[in-house]
């Protein structure tokens, strides 16, 4: 039997075990299937989320009278909870809705 390695996808590490050649083959061109299929697509890759909207189409806010356009402001405190809060509410706003924050 050969020893267990780590293979990186999209972050965490799985653990592979390999029973023989024909299993590294396999799991080499599922890995190589995968990486493309996601280069392709529209998937975002720098995102918290799964199926968060991409940086490049997030918009921003525009105020109806002066057509001014900005992005949405979060406030923090400066407690701990403050940070961990404000990060979530970020991502979120960002991903799920679609804006910028700041």
């Amino acid at each position: 039997l050969l020893p267990a390695f780590s293979v990186p996808i999209f972050g965490p590490r799985v653990r592979v075990r390999n029973i023989g050649a024909m299993n590294i083959v396999l799991t080499l061109a599922s890995f190589a299937l995968l990486q493309k299929v996601v280069s392709q697509s529209s998937i975002c890759t720098t995102c918290c989320l799964w199926d968060g909207v991409q940086g490049s189409l997030r918009k921003n806010l525009t105020n109806s009278n002066s057509q001014l356009s900005y992005a949405v402001g979060l406030w923090m405190n400066d407690l701990d909870a403050g940070h961990v809060s404000t990060a979530v509410a970020s991502i979120l706003i960002e991903e799920v809705f679609g804006y910028h924050t700041i």
